[in-house]
């Protein structure tokens, strides 16, 4: 691994663990505000970071809402929301929502 690529790493796990501490509210906002970003490489990888992090606050409160009420059918809360149809004259759908 070179200089270069050890960088890229550490500036990584700084990100995720910087985007790790945001509020639910905050994180919401910071991907409601990448929305319609042009495609450049810093917006997309960016995303995926906070998509992950996302999905993954997403299927802790459903872990807990399952674990809350074992008999109710549970639907995956990060796909209902990847899936969720927007408001009339709204292109995207807030994370947060789903977040609580």
């Amino acid at each position: 691994m070179n200089a270069q690529q050890i960088k890229a790493e550490q500036s990584e796990i700084i990100a995720r663990a910087s985007i790790g501490r945001l509020s639910n509210e905050r994180l919401a906002e910071t991907w409601m505000l990448t929305n319609g970003q042009p495609a450049e490489r810093k917006v997309t990888i960016l995303r995926g970071w906070l998509l992950d992090e996302i999905e993954t606050r997403m299927e802790r409160a459903t872990s807990v809402w399952g674990d809350l009420f074992p008999n109710e059918m549970q639907r995956d809360r990060f796909d209902e929301w990847l899936t969720a149809d927007s408001a009339p004259g709204n292109d995207f759908i807030s994370p947060l929502p789903y977040l609580s």
